[in-house]
This record gives structure tokens, C-alpha cells and sequence, in this order.
């Protein structure tokens, strides 16, 4: 049909696209310039993928909020001031207007011609709401238009609610209004009768003030989604995002327009120059000693905690605003405050973990399992596991048939093998096993089996003082669902 050739079109297009940038530069500068044009990001290679994760300029890579607005704001201020430099045009017609729209279709072409994902749709959503406030007469940055943006997504796109790239874009925008709500009366009054230099740093101050508060109002959502902290991100975004702003965008502006008659060369070579300065901050951030750390886990009262300070500070304009501070100091420290499990199962039991001696994780698997091991380091905070101990601890240890986790008032057997059933029966007070336990198991006051292990799905255990058992599962956190099996039980003596 005639949508699915004009899909097959974009797609053949976007592809070209690639090519054609990659045959200019195939290096990192290349791959970024060809990301940033088609929202492509296959070809960037993993060593540049890192670099930027652990910088903080992994959104650089994303046709997202940041890049529908500098096209938006690229074209509108462009076309404008090209309307004015004509005294008839800009007496008589709409010039603002018409500069609107311009940009509204820029956009809009942006958009569709990128690889199509929430961000963009997302960013697309909220300029064009932003675009059609200068059309009706309206303040284009107010909490109003937040709201209408927001509630147009939650419409069209409900599911983007829980994704992170809806969270942070809205946390960065509702921060920036709030900034500017502060920050344009001082602005406007250190304007006036200012001379030339004064203006441009003011404009440059302006600029670094929006990298910054827009770096700090999106990193709890990148600790809670990503378990990850890039600490000196201010730092390479305070230099990349004005790059990116005055040059590369620009330049992708023009590689557009030149790009039906053949002549996007010289442009392509701009953005490509720009973006080898955004790799080589990329590259120097993330080479700094603990340039990006693992974080804990924030608990789900930790996040809404930094999300309900985080809107207090921003909508309120009096003093009390500043109350919401106190609550995403809280929401922040909440990841240190409650504890890595002490045991941890998979829903196959193929993969095992334990608290060692160090406060770290010690851990079991068998090849294939990557994912949940690099899943349970990440939500623990950790860097690393450590080795799984062959003989007799202190806290961890293991025999020929299965191994122990002590702690006062518990005695862990995690058994693999059906010749250590016997023993963890006689001497657990848990007994963790991947295996069926169809005969009577009497000593132990749970019993985590395979059944369980299957129904219940992974497994996370604190085992408190006095013998008590603090269990999370899958299906506790999940709830019930028609397509899960009956009800959870912990198998008791």
C-alpha cells in the first residue's frame, strides 16, 4: 500500500543517509553526525558508546528534546530575522508567525524523516505545542504549556509515562521554566544599556545556567533507570551542549536544505569537525578517575520523594519552595539507606548470589546469564563480583555438595546438586535449591524451590536478627496477573 512504499521510502532514504556520512568519515565523528541526522545509532561503535555513557553526553546521541529544539529555534529565529531585513515584509505581514510555522514544519520533517521512537515523538509533541503558543499569542514558556504537553502524551502515548526519557525531559523543562521564571527579570534588568560584551556574556551565562540545571534535574532519573552517575556530566555537558548548539545543529540545518541539490558536503564537514571535539570531550571526561560509579537501587518511596521535591521546588515561586530540597536530599540518600539483599536466585536457579565477607556479591552462574548478573550489580551499586569461594568462610563458604551463607540466627544452604539435599534438610534454617523437593525437608523454616523459583519468579532475601526472613519476589512487586500461576507460598516447617 501507499503507507508501507513511503515507510520502505524513509527507511531507503535514512539508510542512503548513513552511507553517504560514513563514506565522508567513518570515524566516531561520523557515526555521531549520522546519528544525529537519521537518529540511527547501530554503526556508533562501543568504545564511543561508552565514552559517552560515562561522560554524560549519551543524550547527545538521541534526537530528543534537545534537538528538536535547537532545529525549532534554528529555523524560527533564522527566518525571522530574514523577514525583517525586508521593511515591507516586516511591517505588513506576520513575520513572527510565519517564522512559527516555518519551524513547525522543520520540525515536523525532522521528526519523520529520524527513526521513529518515543523521544522523538515526545520532543516533536512539545515543540510543536510550543510553536503553536506563538501562533495564538501565548507565552510559549509557561507551566501551562507543560501541562498540555503532558497530558497530550499521557493520551496518545500512556506508556511512555513510565519510560525515562518522558520523566527526564519533563524534569528538565519544568526545571528550566522554573529557572526562568527567576532568571529573565535579572536578565532583563542587567540588559539594559548594557554594551556588546556584557550582552554576549549574558547570553553565554544563559546558555551554561540551562546546561547546568537541566544536567542536575535529570540525573536522579538516570540513578533510578540506569543505576549510574556520571559525576563530572556537568562538567562535559557545560562545554558539548553550547557546541552542539552553535555548530553541529546548525550545520544539520543546512546539510538538509543542501542535501536535494548534492551539495551537503561542505556541511556535513562542519557538523563532522564539530562532533570531533564532542568525541574528544567525550573521551577526556570519561578517562578521569571515577569519571561515572554505580549506584544503588533507589527504593520506589526514594524516588517519589525526589520527584514530589523536585515539582515543590519548581511550581511554588515563594520561599517555601525551597522546602522541596530537604525531600530529594532524602530521595537521593534513600539508594544507601536500605541494604543489598544477602541472597539472591534467579527464576531458573541457574543464577546465585550472596553478600560476602566485604559488603560485595558473591556469585554462581552458568554461561548465558550475563544479563541478570550485570542486572544485580547495577541495582546493587557494584562495579564487580567477586569470586564465589571454594572452601569453608566466615559468611560464605562452600563444600562438595553445597555452600552456606551464615549470619546470626541463619544458616543458608543454597544446594545445586540432589546429593546436598540431604544435608541442607538436616542443618538450613533456609534452603535455596533449583531442584524439586518432593520428600519431607524438615529442618528448614523456609524453602525456596524450584516450584517457587518458577512460580514466583527471582528471588531477593534480607535475613534479619532473630531468625527473620525479609523476601521480595518478582510476583510480590509485579502483583497478579491472569497469565501467572496461583497463589505465592513460602514453604514453612
Amino acid at each position: 500500500d501507499d503507507v508501507g512504499a513511503w515507510r520502505l521510502w524513509l527507511v531507503a532514504a535514512r539508510t542512503a543517509l548513513v552511507e553517504r556520512v560514513l563514506a565522508l568519515d567513518p570515524g566516531p565523528a561520523g557515526q555521531v553526525t549520522a546519528a544525529l541526522l537519521t537518529g540511527e545509532m547501530g554503526h556508533i561503535a562501543p568504545e564511543l558508546m561508552s565514552a559517552m555513557r560515562d561522560s554524560g553526553l549519551a543524550h547527545l546521541l538521541s534526537i530528543s528534546g534537545l534537538h528538536i529544539t535547537l532545529v525549532a529555534g534554528i529555523v524560527f529565529f533564522a527566518v525571522r530575522r530574514l523577514l525583517a531585513l525586508a521593511p515591507p515584509l516586516a511591517l505588513n505581514w506576520p513575520v513572527k508567525k510565519i517564522a512559527a510555522v516555518t519551524a513547525f514544519a522543520a520540525i515536523s520533517l525532522y521528526a519523520l524523516f529520524a527513526a521513529p521512537g518515543v523521544p522523538t515523538t515526545r520532543a516533536w509533541v512539545m515543540g510543536s505545542i510550543v510553536l503553536l503558543a506563538v501562533l495564538v499569542d501565548r507565552s510559549p514558556v509557561s507551566m501551562r504549556l507543560v501541562a498540555w504537553a503532558a497530558a497530550v502524551i499521557v493520551l496518545t502515548m500512556p506508556e511512555a509515562v513510565l519510560g525515562p526519557s518522558f520523566q527526564m525531559s519533563f524534569a528538565a523543562v519544568l526545571a528550566l521554566i522554573a529557572t526562568w521564571e527567576v532568571w529573565a527579570p535579572l536578565q532583563r534588568r542587567w540588559r539594559e544599556g548594557a554594551g556588546p560584551l556584557l550582552r554576549g556574556g549574558l547570553g553565554l551565562a544563559g546558555m551554561l545556567l540551562t546546561t547546568l540545571v537541566a544536567s542536575l534535574a535529570t540525573a536522579p532519573f538516570g540513578i533510578y533507570h540506569f543505576n549510574r552517575l556520571a559525576w563530572f556530566g556537568i562538567v562535559a555537558n557545560l562545554i558539548a551542549v553550547p557546541l552542539t548548539s552553535i555548530a553541529v545543529m546548525p550545520a544539520a540545518v543546512l546539510v538538509f536544505l543542501l542535501l536535494p541539490f548534492g551539495l551537503e558536503a561542505w556541511a556535513l564537514g562542519i557538523m563532522n569537525l564539530g562532533n570531533e571535539f564532542v568525541v574528544a570531550i567525550a573521551r577526556s571526561v570519561a578517562s578521569w578517575p571515577r569519571a561515572a560509579s554505580a549506584w544503588p537501587a533507589m527504593p520506589d518511596w526514594g524516588f517519589v520523594a525526589t520527584i514530589g521535591g523536585g515539582v515543590w521546588l519548581c511550581l511554588w515561586t515563594r520561599r517555601w519552595r525551597l522546602l522541596g530540597v530537604p525531600a530529594v536530599v532524602i530521595g537521593m540518600a534513600s539508594a544507601w539507606i536500605e541494604p543489598i539483599p544477602d541472597v539472591l536466585a534467579s527464576a531458573d536457579g541457574r543464577v546465585l548470589a550472596a553478600r560476602d565477607d566485604h559488603g560485595g556479591l558473591a556469585m554462581r552462574s552458568v554461561p548465558g546469564a550475563q544479563l541478570v548478573q550485570e542486572t544485580w550489580l547495577r541495582r546493587s551499586g557494584l562495579a564487580t563480583a567477586s569470586e564465589w569461594p571454594r572452601g569453608d568462610g566466615a559468611v560464605l563458604g562452600c563444600t562438595r555438595d553445597l555452600c552456606w551463607v551464615e549470619r546470626p540466627g541463619h544458616r543458608v544452604a543454597i544446594v545445586s546438586q540432589a546429593r546436598g539435599l540431604a544435608t541442607g534438610c538436616r542443618e538450613a534454617t533456609l534452603l535455596i535449591t533449583s531442584l524439586e523437593v518432593w520428600r519431607d525437608c524438615p529442618a528448614p523454616l523456609w524453602l525456596i524451590d524450584r516450584t517457587a523459583l518458577r512460580r514466583d519468579g527471582a528471588h531477593a532475601l534480607w535475613l534479619g536478627a532473630g531468625g527473620a526472613v525479609q523476601i521480595a519476589t518478582v510476583r510480590k512487586m509485579r502483583g497478579a496477573r491472569p497469565w501467572t500461576a496461583g497463589e505465592t507460598r513460602e514453604a514453612r516447617k
